[in-house]
């Protein structure tokens, strides 16, 4: 009897020992194999390609109220007398703009707060600004004082007789003589000819103040991997020349310059020398000159998805136990 029931007992025990193949198969199925991939240096980025739109730099108009000396045959009639500098001249505090009714017209600093006429003597906040801008534009004796003097007069008449003009006997400093701009220095773009009727739409000079720049839309993507100073070429044509980027602007959902689709704007200089194909309203094409450097890289199939985002999975090397082998989830960002 003590046989028997042994007997049946360890066949019972082997029994448990011994799984059905639907069993082992289901058991198989339910372990997670982890599934590697190579991580590898490559090329990852693209080669950027963007359109941009040459935009002319801010320009000023100077137009100011003819006032010619009383009793002057163009007395109360706004013509150009003797015309300013042509269109690709350089302007700086001192330079001739033209003369109005015979009245000259002069480029002065923009912090100088002129507003009446000077006469040996006279003296205040906007005598001491005068006097440091002639300092300013080389006439080194006039010292800024704050109290208008001789010295000071001969340094104004200068200024007309450095272009061949006669100055007035009087006032020392006649203020309406003189016109501002921003930045104080810039461009010619176009000059009254003699004869010229000054009015709204006549100026007696434009001078453009800022430069002109290319305006570029880029994606998000693109816009992110260049930062400011990044060398680029503009080329159109057979014409090409390198430049940099000055800015990335903020994300905007407006058209862009060359009618692109939302995007970040990328401001890039226009050289001064060896650009004068690149006028205003050109659409030309931007590539960035470095060449991309290889990269970390793993294959599409690697990146994996869940309710938080896209993420990979590497392998903590030395870390694995007999169950499984650890793994630390990195986001992948697009």
């Amino acid at each position: 009897m003590v046989i028997v029931v042994m007997l049946l007992a360890g066949a019972f025990w082997a029994g448990t020992l011994v799984k059905a193949p639907s069993e082992a198969a289901l058991n198989n199925a339910q372990q997670s194999v982890p599934v590697t991939f190579p991580v590898s240096m490559k090329v990852v980025d693209k080669q950027l390609a963007l359109k941009g739109v040459v935009v002319q730099g801010q320009a000023t108009a100077v137009n100011p109220l003819a006032s010619p000396a009383a009793g002057s045959p163009a007395a109360g009639r706004p013509v150009v007398t003797k015309p300013g500098p042509g269109a690709g001249t350089e302007v700086t505090p001192g330079s001739f703009l033209g003369a109005i009714g015979g009245r000259p017209i002069f480029l002065l600093p923009d912090y100088v707060p002129f507003y009446r006429d000077l006469e040996i003597g006279d003296a205040g906040d906007d005598v001491a600004q005068l006097q440091k801008a002639l300092r300013e534009m080389g006439f080194n004796a006039v010292t800024a004082t704050g109290k208008f003097d001789s010295v000071s007069r001969d340094a104004v008449k200068q200024i007309y007789k450095g272009d061949g003009l006669e100055p007035p006997d009087k006032p020392g400093f006649r203020w309406q003589d003189f016109w501002q701009i921003p930045g104080n220095k810039g461009v010619v773009t176009s000059s009254a000819v003699q004869a010229s009727l000054i009015n709204d739409t006549t100026p007696l000079v434009v001078i453009q103040t800022a430069p002109n720049v290319i305006v570029a839309r880029a994606s998000v993507v693109d816009a992110d991997a260049l930062i400011v100073g990044d060398k680029v070429r503009i080329s159109i044509g057979g014409q090409s020349i390198e430049s940099d980027v000055l800015s990335v602007g903020a994300f905007t959902e407006k058209v862009g310059p060359a009618g692109e689709g939302p995007g970040k704007d990328v401001t890039i200089s226009v050289p001064r020398e060896g650009s004068v194909w690149l006028t205003p309203e050109k659409v030309v094409s931007v590539q960035r000159t470095a060449v991309p450097e290889p990269k970390l890289a793993v294959p599409l199939v690697a990146i994996q998805h869940d309710a938080v985002g896209s993420f990979i999975e590497i392998e903590l090397l030395g870390t694995a136990t007999q169950e499984a082998p650890r793994f630390q989830r990195i986001e992948v960002y697009y």
